[in-house]
C-alpha cells in the first residue's frame, strides 16, 4: 500500500491544488495550479514547469526533488521528464503526445512504471510494454 505523502503544512499532497514556485526573479513566487501542469522538464539543476495552456516557469531544483513534492497523478517517464497522467493524450511507441500538443519521449527504463500507473485504463487488445 502506497503511503500518503504529506507536505510541510500537514496536507495530503494528493489533495493539494496549487504550489508557489520561486522564479528566476529575486523574491518572486508564481502560483501554479496542480491541475494546470502538463509536464515538467529537468535541465540540470533547473526545472521548467509547462502548463497545458502553453505557459512555462523555470525554477531551481531537480526532478527528483519535485517528484517527491507532487501528487501521485504525476509520474517520471524519462530521465528529463515528469508528466501529469491526466495530460497524456496519445502513447505511440516511445513518445507521449500531451494535451498541450507537445511530444515527450518515453524512456525505456520508465516504460513499465507508466503502464503500471495506468493499470486497467486500456481497452481493445493486448498492451505491448516493449516497443
Amino acid at each position: 500500500m502506497e503511503r500518503e505523502r504529506i507536505n510541510a503544512f500537514g496536507n495530503s499532497l494528493d489533495t493539494q491544488n496549487f504550489v508557489f514556485v520561486k522564479t528566476e526573479n529575486k523574491g518572486k513566487f508564481v502560483k501554479i495550479l496542480i491541475k494546470d501542469i502538463c509536464y515538467i522538464e529537468g535541465l540540470g539543476n533547473y526545472i521548467t514547469i509547462h502548463t497545458c495552456e502553453g505557459g512555462k516557469t523555470i525554477t531551481y531544483g531537480t526532478l527528483t526533488e519535485i517528484v517527491d513534492f507532487l501528487p501521485s497523478t504525476f509520474i517520471r517517464i524519462h530521465k528529463s521528464y515528469v508528466v501529469s497522467v491526466d495530460s497524456i493524450q496519445i502513447i505511440e511507441g516511445n513518445q507521449l503526445k500531451m494535451s498541450n500538443k507537445k511530444d515527450i519521449p518515453l524512456g525505456t527504463g520508465y516504460r513499465e512504471n507508466l503502464f503500471q500507473a495506468l493499470g486497467s485504463k486500456f481497452i481493445g487488445g493486448k498492451v505491448h510494454k516493449e516497443s
